[in-house]
């Protein structure tokens, strides 16, 4: 798992990098993944941190719209390529709706129909719409612009204006993931 991780991380270092890690391991048959001596093993493990928080923040921040076809549908931007490590958890918690999770950096996505998941893309005019984050209100169901705005009002209601922390909010939250929020538009 880790070097799927390193290789989904899209570096560029990632070729020559997974080659030495495999030569060493070959070289050497107990193992070198504990060897955090080597710049390699240790180069790899970062990065595969790295790509598993990214995995995780996406599983934490990714807002679904429902459309007006009824396919919940929620653009992303990921750093790295992780749309392959969380759509088991998707699949498991949203099993009975069909959903698209699009990747507007790689312009790829994955449709779950509530059977099996495959791979879409869209077309440039489409994905340049997407990157905004929401979608055209003619796109959307009937309740979905009035649950948007209920979950804005009970964020906004929740929120205790001396107690705001913008710093910690962003450290929790990274701003990167802001236009895809609901409730921080």
């Amino acid at each position: 798992n880790m070097m799927l991780s390193v290789w989904l991380s899209e570096l560029p270092e990632t070729e020559m990098l997974l080659f030495r890690y495999i030569r060493k391991n070959i070289d050497h048959p107990e193992g070198v993944e504990m060897n955090f001596g080597d710049d390699d093993v240790l180069r790899i493990k970062e990065i595969a941190q790295k790509v598993a928080k990214e995995a995780e923040q996406l599983r934490q921040f990714v807002r679904f719209q429902e459309t007006a076809d009824g396919i919940y549908f929620a653009p992303v931007s990921p750093r790295y390529d992780v749309l392959s490590l969380i759509v088991s958890h998707f699949q498991s918690r949203y099993a009975g709706q069909p959903w698209i999770i699009y990747d507007t950096n790689r312009n790829t996505g994955l449709y779950y129909d509530t059977r099996s998941v495959v791979e879409v893309s869209f077309s440039q005019k489409d994905l340049s719409d997407l990157r905004l984050g929401v979608l055209d209100e003619e796109k959307l169901s009937s309740d979905e612009t009035f649950f948007q705005q209920m979950w804005k009002e009970y964020f906004k209601s929740t929120t205790i204006k001396e107690r705001i922390n913008l710093k910690l909010q962003r450290q929790h939250m990274p701003r990167r993931y802001w236009r895809y929020l609901t409730e921080m538009q």
